[in-house]
């Protein structure tokens, strides 16, 4: 199974690159789109979960909010937030350091976002979250989301552990370069 997984980082990777430099004919805005796309499914089969389950969120040009790049639905209108709010993503954004929470539903967090209807078999309210920061050289440029939905906790499914987050890590570390750079060239 760990070999599976990392053949398949290895394939996204390369993919991830090659849109760098792939046909002309692709906006770097599609590019972009693409490449949140091609990362939101890796992650989502990696941790069980649907692609709505996956939000990636990437700071403002100013650097004081976070704004939603994925799922589209909620990347589309002003679903922006200060990160000086308090909310999981935001405390993951100033801190630098990943967390999770598999007791979401207890804790104060922006649930406004759970109201927004997503396509697909998994909505409602997240019970359980995995976060971690999407770094570069420069610090921070956002933050990616694993959350498990459901009526309760157990249709949730099964807790995030440190190995988890340790996994989460390792895939961004391998995919910040290149979204970083097709982030740049979207603008």
């Amino acid at each position: 199974m760990e070999h599976v997984a990392s053949e398949s980082l290895y394939e996204l990777q390369e993919h991830l690159e090659s849109l760098l430099t792939s046909d002309p004919e692709k906006s770097p805005a599609m590019r972009w789109r693409e490449a949140l796309k091609l990362t939101a499914v890796h992650i989502a089969a990696t941790f069980s979960v649907t692609e709505n389950e996956v939000a990636v969120l990437v700071k403002t040009t100013d650097g004081t909010g976070l704004r939603f790049a994925y799922p589209p639905n909620l990347a589309a209108g002003a679903n922006v937030f200060p990160i000086k709010v308090w909310s999981f993503a935001g405390n993951v954004a100033r801190t630098g350091i990943g967390a999770f929470d598999n007791a979401f539903t207890d804790k104060r967090h922006l649930s406004i976002y759970e109201h927004i209807r997503l396509d697909g078999p998994k909505s409602g309210t997240i019970h359980k979250i995995l976060a971690a920061p999407l770094k570069s050289e420069r610090g921070v440029l956002g933050v990616v989301e694993v959350s498990r939905k459901g009526k309760d906790s157990a249709e949730a499914g099964l807790d995030f552990t440190s190995n988890d987050l340790a996994l989460l890590y390792d895939i961004l570390t391998r995919v910040s370069p290149c979204l970083e750079s097709l982030s740049a060239k979207r603008r």
